[in-house]
This record gives structure tokens, C-alpha cells and sequence, in this order.
């Protein structure tokens, strides 16, 4: 598993905003005990699959390093929204039967961390049977991109300032089911029965911002966390 340290250096690399920022906001949460490794460097404890998703929360649901924590806290607890399930039907992938097994927002996003591996072999396999459907042949796997298009698709959405969030997923199957399937899984604040739990823009607040999150960020922290350490 890695460290903290290589988190924030892959977090930085892909944020417009620079290291400065990342490395401050990831301080602030690691220093808000949000995570569970409480040291950088040497002795430090590897991050867990829950710490990369609070990490991944916390930088890109907050807009200055102060605000990482808060978002860290206000969008972990987020819970499913139940009037909204999709019609589950039979043979769902076991990596979105776990998004929807989540209790929370952050166990859904570390599942989705954890599972980013069979979220690709989704999108390659949804390839295969786009390819079949449209060709009649499968296509070469060597050098499959991770974004498949119209074939296979998968976001994350972050909104704010109201905190809320969305996973979705559209993937292709061979056989004689339906040959498109779609996915969406809502979370919102807990709040009694009949509150209002939509979302910024859904309520028509005046500011609303909408953050997405891809394949290719849940599968480079995958690989990362799974890279074994190489101690001297």
C-alpha cells in the first residue's frame, strides 16, 4: 500500500490548482484526524482504501485548503437516496451491486477505488460487445482506451455548495438482455422524510458547481495503493 506522500504527489499532478494546494489541503485533513495515518514520511502508516477516498473527497469538493476538512465531513456522511434506486436486474456487476450495498457516500468511493480494476474490465468488456453488436467482431484489446465513449461510461459528480452526489455508469452487454444498461446512484444529506434532499441546481440555488470524477482517477489510485512499498 502507499503513503500519504504519493497520494498528494498523484492528487497534485492532475490538479490545475498546484501542489501548494493539494499538499496543504491534505494536511488539514490528515490533521483533522479524517484519515488514519497521522505522520508523513518515514513511519508513517499506509493509507487505507477509506483514507484515498477522504483524500479524494476533501481536495475536490473544497475550493481553498481550509474548506478540505469541512468537505471531507459533510460529503463522507452522505447517504443513498432511495426514492431514486434504479430497477436492479439480474446480473448487475459486483462492483456496482457494491455501490449500491454502500451505506455512505466515502464507503462508495473507496469501493469504487478499491474496485477500479474490474471497472475497467467493465469497459473492455462492454467494448467487446459493442464491437460485436456494430462489427460482428471483437475489437483488439492491446491498447483499449479507458474512456470507451458511447459504449461505456462512469462519473462521479460532486455538487455544491449544498452538499450532494452521483454515480452513474452506461455500459453495453452481449447477449439477449437490453444491449445498453444504465446505472445511477444519488447521495444526499440524511434527513428526515419529506425534507428537501435535491441538489443545487435541481432547488435553483444561484450558485451551483458540479465536479466530475472518472475512470482514470479511481484507477491510478487503485494502482497506486496496490504498488508495494520499496523500503531501503
Amino acid at each position: 500500500m502507499a503513503r500519504l506522500p504519493a497520494l498528494i504527489d498523484d492528487l497534485a499532478a492532475h490538479d490545475v490548482r498546484g501542489r501548494s494546494t493539494v499538499e496543504v489541503a491534505a494536511r488539514m485533513i490528515r490533521e483533522a484526524g479524517l484519515i488514519r495515518t497521522t505522520k508523513r514520511g518515514r513511519g508513517g502508516e499506509d493509507v487505507t482504501w477509506s483514507d484515498a477516498a477522504a483524500l479524494l473527497i476533501g481536495i475536490c469538493a473544497s475550493e481553498v485548503p481550509r474548506d478540505a476538512p469541512d468537505a471531507v465531513r459533510r460529503f463522507s456522511g452522505l447517504v443513498p437516496v432511495t426514492d431514486d434506486d434504479p430497477v436492479l436486474e439480474a446480473g448487475l456487476p459486483s462492483v456496482l451491486a457494491n455501490v449500491m450495498a454502500a451505506r455512505t457516500f466515502r464507503d462508495a468511493v473507496a469501493g469504487l477505488i478499491k474496485d477500479a480494476e474490474d471497472l475497467l474490465g467493465l469497459a473492455r468488456s462492454s467494448a467487446s460487445a459493442h464491437a460485436l453488436r456494430v462489427r460482428g467482431a471483437s475489437p483488439d484489446r492491446r491498447g483499449l482506451p479507458l474512456t470507451i465513449g458511447f459504449d461505456f461510461s462512469l462519473r462521479l459528480v460532486l455538487f455544491l455548495p449544498q452538499p450532494g452526489a452521483l454515480i452513474e455508469a452506461r455500459w453495453e452487454e452481449a447477449g439477449s438482455g437490453p444491449p445498453v444498461r444504465e446505472f445511477r446512484r444519488g447521495f444526499a444529506i440524511d434527513r428526515p422524510a419529506g425534507m428537501d434532499i435535491r441538489t443545487p441546481a435541481e432547488a435553483g440555488a444561484d450558485r451551483a458547481i458540479e465536479i466530475a470524477i472518472g475512470l482514470r482517477t479511481f484507477l491510478r489510485l487503485h494502482r497506486l495503493l496496490r504498488t508495494p512499498l520499496v523500503t531501503s
